[in-house]
């Protein structure tokens, strides 16, 4: 029997078909073809790219429309067999909004992260949007640019494009459970050589919280710096293509070099080897020299005879995924009497043609080990090691099914030895593949943060096992899975939080903290092989609840899972605190210094300082629990490292915490890490004394940027092994290497100021 289709529902497909004309006759730029073609095609699977018929599916429709990318991207796609839906999206987006997607506004990055989440739930966006009591992208504009005027005194004109690339972002990043991060993110990327990098972060409010500028090297006279500054610049604006200097003219290579020659920087002041191998060259053909082509072409020939490569193809700059410029590149280049052409073919092969005679100098493989420029320096200029190989770039070649292989992971494997069958299986329910594991890794930073500490007790488990399987021994303590029987994990939590109030109220410790949070992990093995033990850690992490070092933790309870007993209960004491067992304190070596009847250090009150030192220390930190909470602030307000930290708080910490028990004599002859009084030299003194002697005496061994790169650790200590009872010490911390090594270090007298030692070699301490 035929069916009748009701006018009712004619009238509704032809109003259906009537829409879909209508909004395919409204794509007319790339993010209509976004959200109009490649959207919808996109979400017909659940895979992560297009297929080669899919990709030309997307690219004639869009040419319907008018709408059509450039030829070097056309190339790519073509010649690639599949391509990531997200990054065909993002070349018709770039069409519109342009190169960097940092540039675009916030509302066109949230847009972008909208539909890659549609094609991918898995994929969090954490672009946003400004809410009604936060600023605008046009008001935090306004802030930052007043703020910067203030910050340099001068108007750097930072919102003009022809002046500054400006970067932004607004994003909503959960740092745990309980918090989300809302900030802006500003980065001011100077087009003129004459501007600072301005980096800036701000609340939604437009309170600024970081800021940061390159101001010193702008205005720093160091030849050396304001050449690295201009090669900067030229890379900015000028590699163009895939951020290649092959898009560099002969004409821009001639200006670099004349400009950084200006600063008065010459070959042999440069520390940097591209500063001193651009110097080191010129590159302006002379009247006479073989050209480009003519070079290219010889070069093309010897490649062709040595390693039978297809001489065709190599000059075929028609195909491949790169543009023409970067396939076949050749620059002249001039140096110590040679004067050559540097042709070279993509990352394979490259040749040096004589630029009078058209001889063939050079005829080599492109290799792992090179220097990275070599295809823009004279082999003469670089060291031997860093040029003369005959290997060729290995074909690397990715398996995307690997990304989309949906089977159990070796990790999920039974091993009896460490847990139980049931516990693998757990594990394997789980669901974590390397086609998921993005989406469920993804998913737990959404909902949790990014701290493995906060999330749901099974992922911990996985997050271990992915890590550190191979590391377990039989029973040894690792996180683990609650047993189906087990205490359940919120009886668990109930009973926790009881039982540590109670003991808080039995120890006289007060009121606990308003907001605690608890912070769950389930251990095997702890209490002995096949035991089962909640841990749950009451913290107070503050207004609003983001933690910050060092934590402020409240107790700590474990609990046996499978019988429910109360096991521990502790509270953590100053020692806990400074032990970096969370990634933050320090590490004292006790943790608590030998003390004395009285209750103080052994070192109290030593001989070897003068009596208003101990006087200021018996008033400010003569009791061990004025110095717990002055610890805990300071390592909160000046970081982990405290030799860093002001003077006072070392000399506090370094008599509390670092004078272990000794011999009488040994006593007698201690060193007292203090503070200078008023007939001593000052700080400021000391430092600036330091850094005369260091640079006179590393004038042959070290450059400015050597300098620039130091941070100071200054000390006053006390002690009978110098002239007069007393120096200051000054390391010179390199910050290249995390501060674990020294450019050289200083000891001057206390009183006089002379210098006691003078140390120019680097060092780790």
């Amino acid at each position: 029997m035929k069916r009748k289709i009701t006018l009712a529902l004619a009238m509704a497909l032809a109003l259906l078909l009537a829409a879909g004309a209508a909004q395919a006759a409204d794509i007319s730029c790339g993010k209509d073809v976004v959200d109009r073609i490649i959207a919808p095609l996109a979400q017909k699977n659940d895979s992560m790219w297009f297929t080669r018929e899919e990709v030309e599916e997307v690219l004639a429709a869009a040419r319907e429309h008018g709408v059509e990318l450039d030829e070097v991207h056309l190339r790519v796609l073509r010649e690639e067999g599949s391509y990531f839906k997200e990054e065909l999206a993002m070349l018709f987006a770039k069409k519109d909004l342009g190169f960097y997607p940092d540039s675009w506004s916030v509302a066109d990055q949230y847009w972008f992260g909208e539909f890659w989440n549609s094609i991918d739930p898995d994929i969090i966006n954490h672009y946003t949007l400004p809410g009604e009591d936060e600023l605008s992208q046009d008001q935090i504009d306004d802030v930052a640019r007043q703020y910067i005027l203030e910050m340099t005194g001068k108007d750097y004109d930072v919102l003009n494009p022809e002046r500054y690339l400006v970067s932004r972002s607004f994003t909503a990043t959960r740092e745990n459970p309980w918090y989300v991060l809302r900030e802006w993110q500003l980065e001011f990327d100077p087009r003129v050589p004459d501007a600072p990098i301005i980096i800036m972060t701000l609340t939604p409010q437009g309170e600024v919280i970081d800021y940061s500028d390159n101001l010193d090297e702008v205005n720093s006279p160091d030849p050396e710096i304001q050449a690295g500054r201009l090669l900067a610049h030229y890379t900015n604006e000028y590699s163009n293509i895939y951020g290649s200097w092959d898009a560099w003219s002969q004409q821009d290579w001639q200006a670099l070099r004349d400009g950084m020659a200006a600063t008065g920087l010459t070959p042999a002041q440069a520390a940097r080897g591209d500063l001193k191998n651009i110097l080191s060259q010129n590159y302006t053909p002379p009247a006479g020299a073989i050209s480009r082509e003519q070079a290219v072409d010889i070069a093309a020939g010897a490649v062709s005879d040595r390693f039978k490569a297809d001489r065709a193809e190599l000059l075929d700059t028609t195909q491949g995924k790169l543009p023409p410029e970067t396939q076949v590149y050749a620059i002249y280049l001039e140096a110590g009497g040679l004067q050559r052409w540097k042709v070279s073919f993509e990352h394979d092969y490259l040749a040096e043609i004589d630029a009078l005679s058209g001889r063939v100098m050079v005829c080599d493989v492109y290799s792992p080990g090179n220097d990275i420029n070599r295809r823009y320096v004279l082999d003469d200029l670089l060291p031997e090691d860093l040029r003369a190989y005959a290997t060729p770039w290995p074909e690397i070649v990715f398996d995307y099914s690997i990304m989309e292989d949906d089977s159990p992971l070796p990790f999920t494997r039974d091993n009896p030895e460490l847990a139980p069958a049931w516990y693998w299986q757990r594990l394997r329910d789980l669901g974590y593949t390397n086609k998921t594991a993005a989406g469920i890794m993804g998913r737990l930073e959404r909902d949790y943060g990014p701290e493995e500490r906060y999330w749901p007790v099974e992922y911990q488990s996985m997050y271990y096992m992915i890590n550190y399987k191979e590391d377990i021994s039989p029973g040894e303590a690792f996180p683990g899975i609650p047993h189906e029987s087990d205490l359940k994990q919120e009886e668990a939590v109930n009973l926790a939080m009881e039982a540590a109030l109670a003991a808080a109220q039995a120890e006289g410790r007060g009121e606990a903290p308003e907001g605690l949070k608890t912070v769950v992990s389930f251990t095997f093995h702890l209490y002995g092989r096949d035991s089962r033990t909640w841990q749950i850690d009451l913290i107070s992490l503050g207004d609003p609840p983001i933690q910050v070092c060092p934590d402020s933790d409240f107790a700590y309870v474990d609990i046996d899972a499978i019988t429910g007993e109360l096991l521990d209960v502790t509270f953590p004491t100053i020692e806990s605190q400074l032990v970096d067992d969370a990634g933050c304190g320090v590490d004292p070596e006790g943790p608590w210094s030998a003390m004395g009847p009285d209750m103080r250090p052994l070192a109290f009150g030593h001989k070897a300082a003068p009596r208003a030192f101990w006087d200021w220390m018996a008033e400010h930190y003569g009791d061990r629990g004025t110095v717990e909470r002055a610890i805990v602030e300071w390592i909160e307000n000046y970081g982990e490292d405290s030799s860093f930290w002001p003077l006072q708080a070392k000399a506090v910490t370094h008599l509390w915490l670092y004078m272990p028990e000794a011999t009488p004599e040994e006593l007698a002859q201690a060193i007292i890490l203090g503070l200078p009084q008023p007939e001593h030299l000052t700080q400021e003194q000391a430092e600036a004394r330091a850094w005369e002697l260091l640079k006179e005496a590393g004038k042959e061994v070290y450059t400015q940027e050597d300098y620039e790169a130091v941070r100071l650790k200054t000390g006053f200590f006390y002690g009978a092994i110098y002239p007069n009872g007393c120096a200051w010490q000054i390391e010179f911390a390199d910050e290249r290497h995390d501060y674990d090594t020294y450019i050289g270090d200083v000891t001057l007298d206390g009183l006089t100021g002379e210098p006691l030692t003078v140390s120019a070699e680097p060092s780790n301490g």
